[in-house]
């Protein structure tokens, strides 16, 4: 019987301990609770020392996908800055794109990706280069999924010994035809083809 009393009393004794532990830890953390920051607070709409919109800087980044070819392209950009949902400013170009026919290496300043289109806007000294073909411009529209690129400002075509100018292009690479318009010029030398 004197057992059961002395582990009643020493049952008793660990809920007052605990209980008293218990207290204390609630009274710590209603404390601190003064230290933290609530969520509606951090609402930026109401914050008036907060501008609305914030840029989100990434340097040297990849962004890499399939056209619908199942063939990759690759673009790297120095600086990137998105602008939107799925869209980014790019700065500094240097990019990869594969076609059926080869390798497009693509420079330029400036570019805008959206990465739900996959439509790609590149400008300031864009240059294009396939197989011993440079094509310049101030500004080109790529379509990544299907392989359409077009430009509406004038083009030039350099080959080894020939060029074509033109005031717009259009290509497509799954039928393999580049249109020019607008005040084409073209001088071919017979040997570089």
């Amino acid at each position: 019987m004197k057992n059961i009393t002395k582990n009643n009393k020493i049952l008793k004794y660990i809920f007052l301990i605990s209980g008293i532990i218990v207290l204390f830890l609630i009274i710590f953390y209603s404390s601190n609770k003064e230290q933290q920051i609530p969520k509606n607070e951090l609402d930026t709409e109401k914050m008036e020392h907060i501008p609305k919109e914030f840029n989100l800087n990434i340097n040297n980044s990849v962004f890499e996908g399939y056209n619908k070819d199942k063939l990759p392209y690759q673009i790297k950009a120095k600086m990137v800055t998105k602008a939107n949902n799925n869209i980014y400013n790019l700065n500094d170009i240097n990019a990869q794109y594969n076609t059926a026919n080869g390798v497009l290496q693509i420079i330029a300043q400036n570019g805008v990706l959206n990465e739900t289109t996959k439509f790609f806007t590149i400008y300031q000294n864009v240059q294009i280069t396939f197989d011993n073909i440079s094509l310049t411009s101030d500004k080109m529209n790529f379509n990544l999924s299907s392989n359409l690129v077009y430009s509406d400002q004038p083009v030039i075509v350099n080959f080894q010994n020939s060029t074509i100018k033109a005031s717009s292009f259009s290509a497509d690479d799954s039928n393999n035809i580049i249109n020019f318009k607008g005040n084409v010029v073209s001088t071919f030398n017979l040997n570089d083809f």
